[in-house]
């Protein structure tokens, strides 16, 4: 039995081993909001996606709605990275561009986490030093 899975951004079936679908690209493994960007993209209408409570991920964003953006390879402008074209310069990525705006995406977000994991537990340390010192 060959196992496949469906794209949710056209409705696709994809082999198993596939990571994006072999149809639209889009990443097999991708959140609402940017499945509801590839869906507008491949009608060539880009647009933001709608923002609601299920599309924010408490955890990664700590709770702070952030666009989720990434440098055009020829202008450097910001972009959304679900966006084929880019709304300053027009020019219209390839799959491979595209994909390397997800990955540019995913590498900030990391680096974010990284330097919260570093500097929160020393704004916990201070201010319980600040309260030690007020307090006595």
């Amino acid at each position: 039995m060959k196992y496949k899975w469906t794209c949710s951004a056209c409705n696709s079936s994809n082999e198993a081993k596939s990571d994006y679908c072999l149809s639209c690209g889009c990443p097999a493994i991708a959140d609402g909001w940017l499945i509801q960007g590839w869906k507008k993209s491949i009608e060539d209408h880009p647009e933001k996606p709608s923002l609601n409570a299920m599309s924010i991920s408490l955890w990664g964003e700590m709770g702070i709605l952030f666009h989720k953006t990434a440098p055009c390879p020829t202008c450097s402008m910001h972009m959304y990275i679900y966006q084929g074209k880019c709304p300053h310069c027009s020019y219209k990525l390839t799959l491979n561009e595209r994909y390397s705006l997800i990955g540019y995406y995913k590498a900030a977000q990391n680096h974010g986490r990284k330097l919260g994991l570093i500097f929160i537990p020393i704004f916990i340390v201070v201010g319980m030093l600040i309260n030690y010192i007020l307090t006595n």
